[in-house]
């Protein structure tokens, strides 16, 4: 016999907080055996503190801590006490925020339903500003949210789901300015008060020199309440003398992932990884231990729950839940199993193989993975899938017929007549600090500014190999050029460009000095995103408010249906005034065209997708696709990968969200990837269509 657990909150609503009334409206439909009404768990939980390395805390003596995990009823499955974790997932939100005098003090543990009318097995963890909920049951194993996105955003941003985190402008008074202009006499002078009254809000908002304002307050519209059922995924909370504990596993997938931190316990440290840490090989440095059969069913529940939450593109591939995913695909043994080296190699084909999406990747394998990992690296190579081989078939030409084109190195700035091309292979911004990029020697050197350019003449390689002395013959041959950049065919000619860290808004920065110089020629601007596999957000969207004035940003998490658009505008002449005056190519009346490919991916998709929805030309052939952000992943195990996340950047047409995965459809054609490279004749052609 079954009741539902929260029909005693009718007779408490005058007394519950909102926030507990709404987090009622998540499980109202949670049912509950009676026995269990009765039941308090009772196992023995037994503390260990471990060396914790924080890898993104720049303060060495902040850097090596310590930090205690438990252990049940003596098994291996490591968890955190929820009043010793919240503080830590509070400094991770609050890092590098000026003003933040206790990081610990964002969340506020109740234990045992705390003085707000809820059971003793009920746990709760509160965010005044803004005002929001976390409710732990440990009684039907189930942690419920009355607004996840409100619940970790940093302080200050209203964005439910941000791609900067911006805080909006703080509200001014227009009082003067409308008298001002009421009492204006003539449209010039009108102007001048527009620009006049832009200039000095922005003064006052702060004296710092920024690169990105938000130009108004973030639009959004609030997603469901989130209910995570953890017993059907058979994870257990426990409770033990007014505690709470949760397993690490549990809280590094739905806080820290998101955050690009994994957690990764390996027997002896626990450690906190940056996305592509070096410390990948100390974590991986002592011997691997097998996995229990009791953690082996748990690494793969884990790996349920944490892709049923987050991955971003379930509904194109028709996945519901991902255990029925795992059965179809056969990788469910492997996955569930105690062979890590089994679990590895199932990994990298969930990833490759089945999801193949550009996203999604294997990254390392697990501290547990037993003798080398050469067979890893060749499966990796047949693992691939058909939309990742046909990329990579793709870029291949590309590269190849751009190295032919050029005798030397590829410049990033070129000028060819009136036109100017930016051509550049991944969006990277690479400053320390945002002043770095008002440092007056900033544009010194521009001999930086180029992709080189490699050419390789199989026909005499392999001459040259026929020449070695016998005592070298069974030297390693040199690798040979990365496919995803070089000749992926084995033919005899093969070329490919070996992209370089070139700044991109220090790029871009150059180009609108030179753009905008003395009796500058240019009348039109090329960005030349053929081969650009996307990046930092930060710099794309830098490039976006650099052609139009302001970027209009716009995404959904597909975990809780929220939905933001923010508006950036970029400090693109370095004045620190952001009223869009002199500040971009559509200010400056220059022609702008967006040159794209099949290769060009992520943020190499999402800037033809910004200039498409504002009527930029658009040229090429259809974009690769790629929507969903990067979402880095660790298994319980510690093996590393990555999936397309939650959060999905899209296009607004009509008020509507629209998906940009399948890619952007050009505007003007382009049938060959060499007539991407011929400058000369492309500026022709462009002259003859305006």
């Amino acid at each position: 016999m079954k009741k539902r657990l929260f029909a005693f909150l009718a007779a408490l609503v005058l007394i519950l907080t909102p926030v507990v009334s709404a987090l009622a409206e998540a499980v109202m439909d949670l049912e509950t055996d009676d026995w269990a009404l009765e039941y308090r768990t009772e196992a023995a939980v037994e503390g260990k503190t471990v060396p914790f390395i924080v890898d993104y805390e720049d303060d060495e003596s902040k850097r090596e801590r310590e930090f205690t995990l438990y252990f049940v009823e003596g098994g291996d499955i490591p968890y955190v006490a929820l009043s010793e974790y919240m503080p830590l997932l509070s400094e991770v939100i609050l890092y590098g925020e000026d003003g933040v005098e206790d990081p610990t003090a964002l969340y506020t543990v109740n234990a045992e339903g705390g003085d707000i009318g809820l059971p003793e097995h009920y746990y709760t963890v509160s965010r005044p500003a803004p005002f929001t909920a976390m409710v732990v049951d440990t009684l039907s194993d189930t942690i419920a949210f009355s607004n996840f996105n409100k619940f970790t955003q940093v302080p200050g941003v209203t964005a439910l789901v941000a791609a900067l985190d911006l805080p909006d402008p703080p509200a001014v008074s227009i009082t003067q300015w409308l008298e001002d202009y009421a009492a204006a006499e003539t449209d010039e002078e009108r102007e001048r008060l527009d620009a006049e009254y832009s200039s000095v809000i922005d003064a006052a908002k702060t004296g710092d020199r920024e690169l990105f304002r938000l130009a108004g307050s973030s639009f959004n519209i609030a997603g469901d309440p989130l209910l995570i059922r953890l017993r059907d995924y058979s994870i257990d909370l426990v409770e033990k003398d007014g505690e709470c504990y949760v397993p690490l596993q549990t809280m590094t997938d739905l806080f820290m992932s998101p955050f690009y931190l994994n957690f990764i316990y390996n027997g002896d440290r626990l450690y906190c990884l940056l996305y592509g840490s070096d410390l990948i090989d100390e974590v991986n440095g002592r011997d691997p231990e097998p996995m229990s059969e009791d953690f082996a069913r748990f690494n793969y529940n884990e790996l349920r729950l944490l892709l049923d939450i987050h991955y971003g593109l379930k509904a194109e591939h028709g996945i519901t839940d991902f255990d029925e995913y795992f059965r179809k695909t056969g990788l469910n043994k492997a996955l569930s199993g105690t062979d890590a080296n089994a679990f590895d190699s199932a990994v990298l084909r969930l990833t490759r193989t089945y999801l193949d999406d550009g996203h999604s990747g294997f990254l390392a394998p697990s501290w547990r993975h037993a003798g080398g990992t050469e067979s890893l690296e060749l499966e990796a190579m047949e693992a691939m899938g058909p939309s990742g081989w046909a990329v990579e078939r793709i870029g291949a030409a590309y590269s190849s017929a751009r190295s032919e084109a050029y005798d030397g190195d590829i410049p990033m700035y070129e000028e060819v007549g009136d036109t100017a091309f930016i051509t550049f292979d991944s969006f990277l911004a690479l400053a320390d600090r945002t002043e770095d990029y008002y440092d007056p020697d900033l544009l010194s050197d521009v001999s930086e500014f180029v992709i080189e350019n490699y050419r390789i003449d199989w026909d005499e390689a392999d001459e040259e190999d026929g020449a070695e002395s016998d005592e070298d013959a069974d030297a390693p041959a040199e690798e040979a050029p990365d496919a995803e950049n070089g000749d992926a065919d084995g033919d005899d000619t093969g070329a490919y460009s070996e992209p370089r860290p070139v700044d991109t808004i220090k790029l871009f920065l150059y180009a609108f000095s030179q753009i905008t110089r003395e009796d500058s020629p240019i009348r039109n601007v090329v960005i030349d995103l053929s081969n650009n596999g996307g990046g930092s957000a930060y710099a794309a969207i830098f490039v976006a408010a650099w052609i139009l004035g302001r970027a209009d940003i716009a995404l959904r998490d597909m975990t809780t249906g929220a939905q933001t658009i923010m508006t950036y505008r970029a400090d693109v002449n370095l004045d620190n005034v952001f009223n869009g005056v002199r500040e971009s190519m559509f200010a400056l009346d220059i022609k702008v065209y967006c040159m794209i490919s099949p290769n060009s991916f992520s943020c190499g998709n999402l800037i033809p997708a910004v200039c498409k929805a504002n009527y930029v030309t658009v040229i090429g052939q259809t974009s690769g696709g790629g929507s969903c952000a990067v979402l880095p992943c660790c298994s319980a195990s510690g093996t590393l990968f990555q999936v397309s996340g939650s959060k999905q950047l899209s296009v607004v047409r009509n008020g509507s969200f629209y998906n940009i995965d399948r890619g952007i459809e050009p505007d003007i054609y382009l049938s060959r990837p060499e007539d991407y490279y011929d400058r000369a004749a492309l500026v022709e052609y462009l002259h003859g269509v305006k």
